[in-house]
């Protein structure tokens, strides 16, 4: 996990004027997001293209300095500066199949020399739709020529945003790229900007400066369609077994210390379940990590799997208090207001900080991204057919850079360390869309059908966690009796409500909140990145309510289809 940064100023701009940017602004705003790399950082100016690039490096692959960033290639009349956030797992496949000598031991410094073999489109299906290439990644290549002075600034990210990315443009023309939102220049030096986002995933851009002017191309998206083809159930088990298990061990590779995130759902226990088996083989120990409030549900069952895998196993717990003290500095690190995604990164910044601050480990494998793929929330017991449940997944695997995948990135990378996801390694996504939704939908009342009956039998988890039901991370870390979203909402009525009249909520028109919780965390949002930012989500993370009626409350425990005396999971 690392930080990639650059600032391209249009034509409009003089020299000085950017110069006197980096001195002042374009500089402290890079560091502000030095967290992802807190090994190395470096920060360098072009004058002559008026354009700065920054990188801050997590060193996981090759912890030299050979693998520091931008690298930078000479050919012909081109000098091509590379930036990559990104692990590309079988690099050296590519690397042997072009023709490719690097000089360290990183993932990505193969990447300028293959984008000046195959140019960027090229590049991009290389990373992302080949059978034997596996990773994730968030791309910037600068392709300046010599001769002219002209230039090309490639921007890519991986299909589903598992790599953060995002950019501005302002009312001059100039472009701003970051890996969080927070290292965006606010309106400045007489300029505002025009537009702000995520860089949306499965795309490739181009900004192109040419005698003197600067052109836009809007982008080759890379759209999410998909064809099911095959419903024969035993083929469906045994691809979906086979390529989680090829995910898992792909991501095993780091020459930095690997650990897992367990709460004791399906989910993460099996990520750490196959993962054990290949750590076994290799001779190295595994540690698994749990949080809690109070008697919260995922401690009996994370220990459960932890005793079956053999993992040296650690659960911390917090208490309401702290838990609350950290909500205002979440919403901040993970740069949005919407109710679910602030809820569950509570629990993810807290046990990431607490291993950031008592281990050694810099990379942790995680289990997001399954509930999306495989229909695993509970709101998908309510899909009336098998069409409505295909375009319900891929609404979800289309935006999970703005929920899901955006906790998964930012409550870990605040902490210096990087966040693997096996559910989103690209041949898994493509293996499992290419089955029947019949054999993916619920099945006599429970989510996830075809995911469990892939490991059935097995013997990998107890059937107690194979078979426990749905539970989200921000519910699981609490008890059923009182659960967080309870904790929160009863602490902001009391609080806030005083303060704010009625007509508060009619303030906003985007996202209006609906709570007196969603008010204070639109109010913190806004505080920080400002109203112009407000379209960094599309709209409230809800269930379908198509399926489950006028719900306001994104908690699984508010649906009718949730009951207090089932056992419960991530």
């Amino acid at each position: 996990m690392c930080g990639i940064w650059a600032y391209i100023v249009s034509q409009i701009e003089k020299q000085g004027v950017h110069k006197s940017l980096n001195e002042s602004i374009l500089y402290e705003n890079f560091m502000r997001i030095s967290h992802r790399g807190p090994d190395r950082s470096k920060f360098i100016n072009l004058p002559k293209q008026c354009i700065s690039l920054g990188f801050h490096r997590l060193s996981i692959m090759d912890t030299s300095t050979r693998g520091d960033q931008p690298f930078v290639i000479e050919r012909d009349n081109r000098t091509i500066y590379a930036l990559c956030n990104g692990e590309i797992y079988n690099h050296k496949y590519l690397e042997d199949y072009y023709g490719i000598k690097t000089t360290s031991g990183s993932d990505c410094e193969f990447i300028p020399q293959l984008y000046h073999q195959i140019g960027m489109e090229g590049l991009w299906y290389a990373l992302t739709e080949g059978e034997y290439v596996s990773g994730e990644f968030a791309i910037i290549i600068l392709d300046i020529n010599k001769d002219t002075g002209d230039y090309i600034v490639n921007v890519a990210r991986d299909r589903f945003g598992v790599r953060p990315l995002y950019y501005a443009k302002y009312s001059n023309g100039t472009y701003c790229f970051s890996s969080e939102l927070m290292g965006i220049p606010n309106n400045h030096s007489g300029i505002t900007i025009k537009e702000i986002n995520q860089f949306d995933p499965g795309w490739t851009s181009y900004l192109f400066k040419k005698d003197g002017k600067m052109y836009t191309d809007v982008g080759i998206p890379k759209l999410l369609k998909y064809v099911s083809q095959s419903a024969d159930l035993d083929v469906a088990k045994l691809v979906v077994k086979q390529q989680l298990e090829l995910a898992c061990k792909d991501r095993l590779t780091s020459d930095r210390k690997i650990g897992f995130l367990l709460s004791g759902g399906l989910d993460s226990s099996l990520v750490c379940a196959i993962s054990a088996k290949y750590l076994k083989e290799m001779g190295v120990e595994m540690q698994t990590f749990s949080i809690g409030l109070e008697e919260s549900t995922d401690e009996y069952y994370a220990k459960l799997v932890a005793d079956h895998i053999d993992s040296k196993h650690t659960h911390v717990k917090f208490t309401n208090e702290q838990f609350i003290e950290a909500v205002d500095d979440v919403v901040y690190f993970i740069a949005t207001y919407d109710i679910t995604t602030v809820r569950a990164s509570v629990g993810q910044y807290l046990i990431c900080k607490w291993i950031a601050e008592n281990t050694d480990i810099k990379v942790l494998l995680i289990g997001d991204g399954s509930d999306e793929l495989f229909g695993g929330y509970r709101y998908f017991l309510k899909a009336p057919n098998e069409k409505e449940y295909e375009e319900e997944i891929i609404k979800l695997l289309t935006n999970i850079h703005r929920f899901d995948g955006q906790r998964a990135d930012r409550g870990v990378a605040r902490n210096g360390l990087e966040a693997r996801l096996p559910f989103l390694d690209h041949r898994l996504v493509d293996t499992v869309m290419a089955i029947h939704p019949s054999l993916r939908m619920p099945k006599d009342g429970v989510e996830k059908w075809l995911l469990r009956e892939s490991f059935r039998g097995t013997g990998l988890l107890p059937d107690e966690v194979l078979f426990r039901t749905k539970e989200a991370f921000s519910d699981g870390v609490s008890t059923v009796k009182k659960s967080w979203y309870q904790i929160l909402q009863e602490k902001y009525e009391a609080e806030v409500l005083p303060k704010t009249a009625e007509e508060d909520f009619k303030h906003y028109e985007h996202c209006p909140p609906h709570t007196k919780e969603a008010m204070h965390y639109r109010d913190v949002f806004e505080g920080h990145y400002g109203a112009v930012s407000q379209y960094v989500i599309p709209y409230f993370w809800l269930p379908n309510q198509s399926w489950v009626g006028n719900v306001t409350d994104p908690s699984a425990r508010v649906l009718d289809c949730y009951s207090n005396e089932e056992k419960t999971e991530d």
